[in-house]
Formats: structure tokens, sequence, C-alpha cells
């Protein structure tokens, strides 16, 4: 008998989960498990389509949307779509031209010696057949992100991690984190076994998915704008881990 098919969660945005939407701009804080952008299978749900169904249940008109960034699926936060393809265009120069500023929080194994620290390496394509990227000496393109230690639970040899990108490689900051020897809780392709396994009740909150979390950026909207600072809160589960873990911690200004 084939085994049984694990049904596909259900996502909906809700009001909540607009964090802006001005100047043709729209940034939504997305869910782990929701791909960015279509799939092979049409009836999967996307970033956009979920999106245009939010649209349709308030009776407003849904606009062109367009996908500025991408987030890795499990990877949960902040992720930016453009109303049209003139504000595309303005935000994609940003972005190749490193003018925006993102932020990530990662829940590691391991505790870094150094409150902060910087993993430059030049990284492959993502290999078609693993679904992998890796560290290569040549062909590679230059990978630079910066890392601060936020908080550090030795009993159970966790650390959440500010990451700042200064490249936008694919993967980037899930390889660098697990070749500095701190790899993200609940990664499955750069996790590999703990040194020290999780109990049982976190290890069942973190087989969820991995815990990175896209948690700000920052960009100017639209041509004689500001810069605009959107943060995204934490997604439940890995908002519970951080609570378990850091109980006796202050947790103050981290992402509800």
């Amino acid at each position: 008998m084939p085994p049984a098919k694990v049904p596909r969660p259900e996502f909906h945005f809700t009001e909540a989960d607009i964090l802006f939407d001005e100047h043709e701009v729209i940034a939504v804080n997305k869910p782990p498990g929701l791909p960015s952008q279509a799939t092979r299978d049409p009836s999967r749900p996307h970033v956009g389509s979920c999106l245009e169904a939010y649209f349709r249940s308030r009776r407003e008109a849904v606009p062109p949307l367009i996908l500025v960034h991408r987030l890795d699926k499990e990877t949960s936060g902040v992720i930016l779509l453009a109303r049209g393809n003139e504000r595309a265009t303005w935000l994609a120069r940003q972005f190749r031209g490193r003018e925006v500023r993102k932020c990530y929080h990662a829940l590691c194994h391991g505790l870094p010696a150094a409150d902060d620290f910087e993993v430059r390496s030049y990284l492959s394509e993502i290999d078609r057949k693993t679904g992998l990227v890796r560290t290569v000496r040549s062909g590679g393109q230059l990978a630079v992100t910066q890392f601060h230690v936020l908080r550090r639970a030795p009993e159970t040899d966790l650390s959440l991690i500010a990451c700042e990108p200064h490249t936008g490689r694919s993967h980037q900051i899930r390889v660098h984190l697990a070749e500095a020897g701190f790899p993200i809780v609940g990664d499955k392709f750069y996790g590999g076994p703990p040194t020290r396994p999780l109990p049982a009740d976190l290890a069942a909150l973190a087989a969820a998915h991995h815990m990175l979390h896209a948690c700000e950026i920052a960009f100017t909207p639209a041509p004689g704008q500001p810069v605009v600072t959107v943060k995204a809160s934490y997604p439940p589960k890995f908002a519970e881990l951080v609570r378990r873990v850091f109980a006796s911690t202050h947790l103050a200004g981290l992402p509800s």
C-alpha cells in the first residue's frame, strides 16, 4: 500500500501579514513552507497567489504583482513585491547595487566564541541533482555575510544569531553558518546531526522547518522617498523555540 500523502498546509494572508503597502510596493511576512514563487505544480500556492487571494477576499482589485526577491521555502519573514514593472525595476536596481539592507535571525547549534564574525567564500549555483550549494575554489560567486550573536544558551548548545548578508547568493546564510560550525536548527540540507541532541520537546518544534527568519529589510520604495525599514515578527514555532531556549534571559528587542 502506498504511503498516505501528507496534507498540504493551507496558507492565507491576513491584514497582519501585510507589513507595507505604499508607493506600489508590498511587503508581506511569508510563513515557512510557502514557496516564494510558482512551482512546477500549478495547484501549489505561493506568495503571489496567496496575496492575490487576499485582495480578492477583500473585494479589492488584484494588482499585477511582481516578486522582487526570493526566500527559501522554509525561510520565513519579510519579502517584497511590486505593483507593476516600473516599481519592480526600481527595486531590483537597489538589490543589484547592494543598497538594500537585510537582517535575518537564525537559531543555530553551537556557541560562537566571538560576538561578531564574518564569513566570505565563493559559492556554486544550486546543483540541479542535489539541490545543494557548496563553496568552490574557482567558478563561484563571492558571498559575504556578517554575523552577530544575540543570545547564547550553553545548556542546550544553541545560539540566536543575527545575519546580515552583503551579497544575495542562493542558500548563502545557511551554507556560511554550516561551514562556520553553527548549522541552523532544523536545516535538512546543511544542518547535519547536532553535537548535542535537543530535548524531545524542542526537537519536535525544530522538526517543523529550519529556523531562519528574514526579520528586517530597509529599502527606498520610490524615487524621492526616504529609506523605509520593514520588520517581520517570528512565525509561531520559531517564536516558541526562542522563548523556551532563552527563557532565563531577557528577550526585549527580539521580534515577537
